[in-house]
């Protein structure tokens, strides 16, 4: 893995785009927490329902702009850009909470939204430009691991941390995380332009439109379509998480639950590396994405009983989701041409926010209907 080149490509992107995941759930989580437990609002559950709607919009709005500001732009340029504008968001996020204002903080949860719709495509579509195609099942291993484990830090940060100092001693953090990512964007190699000459779409929803339109004709519309599966089904479960730790009474085993998430997705990744290495075998994240599936419906139909079947049962689900979702990450950066990388990236963040939507909405009306 530490043999990939360049390594200062690797290292200056990996930090990038981990810091990233990491300050954003730390934000996310604090400002959860902050909505709960001292914000003085008239139905709170609404407002944190809102917090999650707000933060996943920018992704179906700005995704589309942003695929093609990936292909027409230097991608170097593109994230030093980005990431120094999440410098002012998160200044902006310290100033909210100092004044108090659910209103100003969730302007902001928008804008980190927006911020990482505009990142997400050229955090993926870069890496061919970097590296051989037989380093990027290391690559993306150790992007999708390390994902989770951010996800997983930051969540346990922005909670647990609350819960025990309160949200003031965070907010250095947040902002320090942010130089730091800018600071590591400045080290990302220069790479030219794929597309100079694409005209930008303006008009979100045409946008939007054209995109979903390019992916459904692009050969790779399958393989999109079993990544945003696993982000909905991703999505359902860290939602269910603080559920299921309180079916079981013990608030504190989400915590836990949380750990062996990660933990497991982050080996199934690991494991992706060693199994596809130089050549993506996609039966395999086939059967991946059934094994995940039937694992998940074990978890469902014996939780909260048989307690060591159904943990064994979770542990497996998120293995193979990390066995499962690399190598289909792989197929489309190898697969596409340069010119239209970033915008079918950018169609697969659309349809992945949408799917987390549907995802959100299925748990939801599940709840409803058994009174949970």
């Amino acid at each position: 893995m530490f043999h990939v080149k360049p390594q200062s490509a690797f290292w200056s992107l990996f930090t990038v785009q981990f810091l990233g995941a990491l300050n954003d759930n730390l934000f996310k989580n604090l400002l959860v927490m902050w909505l709960t437990f001292e914000a003085t609002l008239p139905h709170k559950g609404v407002w944190v329902s809102a917090a999650a709607g707000i933060f996943i919009l920018p992704f179906v709005v700005l995704s589309p702009l942003a695929g093609q500001l990936a292909d027409s732009l230097p991608k170097h340029r593109l994230i030093r850009w980005i990431k120094g504008g999440e410098v002012f968001i998160m200044a902006l996020g310290v100033v909210g909470f100092m004044l108090g204002s659910p209103w100003l903080l969730l302007m902001v949860l928008f804008l980190m939204g927006a911020q990482s719709a505009l990142f997400g495509p050229v955090k993926y579509s870069i890496l061919p430009d970097f590296f051989r195609d037989e380093d990027l099942v290391a690559v993306n291993s150790w992007w999708s691991g390390s994902t989770f484990v951010a996800i997983l830090l930051g969540t346990l940060a922005g909670t647990a941390g609350y819960a025990h100092w309160g949200v003031q001693p965070w907010l250095v953090g947040v902002v320090a995380l942010s130089v730091v990512g800018w600071l590591a964007a400045l080290w990302v190699p220069p790479v030219a332009a794929a597309a100079r000459t694409l005209c930008l779409q303006w008009n979100p929803w045409r946008a939007v439109h054209t995109s979903l339109r390019f992916a459904r004709s692009h050969h790779a519309w399958p393989i999109m379509l079993s990544i945003s599966l696993f982000w909905m089904l991703g999505g359902i479960v860290l939602s269910q998480i603080p559920l299921m730790a309180d079916a079981l009474g013990a608030p504190a085993s989400a915590a836990w639950l949380l750990m062996t998430f990660a933990i497991s997705l982050s080996a199934g990744a690991g494991l992706a590396y060693l199994l596809h290495r130089e050549h993506i075998r996609l039966p395999w994240a086939w059967w991946a994405q059934a094994a995940a599936a039937l694992a998940l419906t074990g978890v469902w139909l014996v939780f909260p009983e048989h307690n060591t079947l159904w943990w064994a049962l979770f542990a497996l689900a998120a293995l193979a989701g990390g066995l499962w979702i690399v190598p289909l990450y792989v197929w489309l950066q190898r697969y596409t041409d340069a010119a239209h990388r970033g915008q079918l990236f950018a169609a697969l963040n659309v349809m992945n926010a949408l799917f987390m939507v549907l995802g959100a909405g299925l748990a939801m009306g599940w709840h409803a209907l058994h009174g949970s």
